[in-house]
């Protein structure tokens, strides 16, 4: 740990521990024991320099009884775990509260201003342009949520949910400084994943278009080594996964043996279109059947033993002998 660092956690320590000295007392016996014995054990935690589980303590404490000191203590472990955009929130609720009712002194709202300007320095930003309008976007698997300002959100804020349409083609996004994963989805098209890794105090853009995006068309056969074609080019064996731009597109699956396979489809922008191929066997012509040629070759035998008969000359009789005698003997 640097000397700065050791600095600043043994600062929110003193800050914590100093909570006690000022912890109300007006409340049910019960959630106050509760809420303290929370507080109490988030504050030996950072002690330990285990952030993620004195938020959980703090956390567990706010629920309990709602407190400006404690919001000030997660605000505070948010931004030691690099969670800059809730810190920024989680400080601002703290500091709101403590105008509200008075919960926090001088010294404490002195150093929440301070964490918070610290916090504004580290945020990044990005330029967001994507068309159209109606596509949704989340962030790590989270919606964006408003700022306050037009045309302005703020990313790692909401809880794990569905990406949501912000209903503009240009806006800003505040987002913390490490990487990001951003979702864009349209119904109808493939979602596209954008990873980024922003620097603290950076800005950056993001642009994307969902209508102008390829469609990837997911091949397969059901019979393994065919041959896929697309608009008349061999594009590989099946399965096989390609993109085309949008539009009407033939595929063709053909294999040795089968009926070859024809398809006409039309692509939507960013669509994957899966496509299973059902090749059926060739059923042979009748030529080409052994039964054919064996009987064939009965039926031209017998043909052939019919032509001899008919078209044979008729058969002479022999010339007769008279003998010495010259007699001839006639048969009737």
């Amino acid at each position: 740990m640097t000397m700065g660092r050791r600095a600043r956690v043994t600062t929110a320590l003193f800050m914590t521990m100093s909570v006690f000295a000022l912890w109300p007392t007006a409340a049910r016996a019960d959630d106050g024991d509760a809420a303290r014995t929370a507080f109490r054990e988030g504050a030996a935690l950072i002690e330990q320099s285990e952030w993620a589980s004195a938020l959980t303590a703090f956390e567990r404490s706010l629920q309990i009884r709602p407190h400006a000191l404690t919001l000030y203590n997660i605000g505070v472990c948010q931004r030691f775990l690099g969670r800059a955009t809730l810190a920024r929130g989680t400080l601002r609720r703290a500091l709101e509260r403590a105008d509200a009712t008075g919960e926090m002194p001088a010294l404490f709202l002195e150093q929440t201003r301070a964490y918070l300007a610290e916090v504004e320095t580290k945020l990044a930003r990005l330029a967001i342009r994507v068309s159209p309008a109606t596509t949704r976007i989340a962030i790590d698997g989270r919606p964006l949520s408003p700022e306050g300002h037009p045309g302005i959100l703020v990313a790692n804020v909401a809880g794990v949910g569905e990406a949501t349409s912000v209903g503009q083609e240009r806006f800003e996004v505040i987002v913390d400084p490490r990487p990001l994963v951003i979702t864009f989805s349209l119904e109808g098209h493939d979602s596209i994943e954008i990873k980024r890794e922003p620097k603290p105090s950076s800005t950056g853009e993001v642009s994307v278009s969902m209508t102008e995006q390829p469609a990837q068309l997911r091949i397969a056969s059901s019979v393994a080594g065919a041959v896929v074609r697309v608009d008349g080019v061999d594009v590989g064996i099946a399965p096989v996964s390609v993109s085309r731009p949008p539009g009407v597109r033939v595929v063709t699956v053909t294999n040795t043996g089968y009926v070859p396979y024809e398809s006409t489809l039309t692509l939507k922008p960013g669509q994957v279109f899966p496509l299973d191929a059902k090749l059926s066997p060739e059923k042979p012509g009748l030529t080409k059947k052994w039964w054919f040629w064996s009987g064939s070759a009965v039926l031209l035998a017998g043909v052939g033993i019919a032509t001899y008969f008919i078209v044979r000359p008729a058969p002479q009789r022999p010339s007769t002998d008279p003998g010495g005698l010259g007699w001839v003997a006639e048969v009737r």
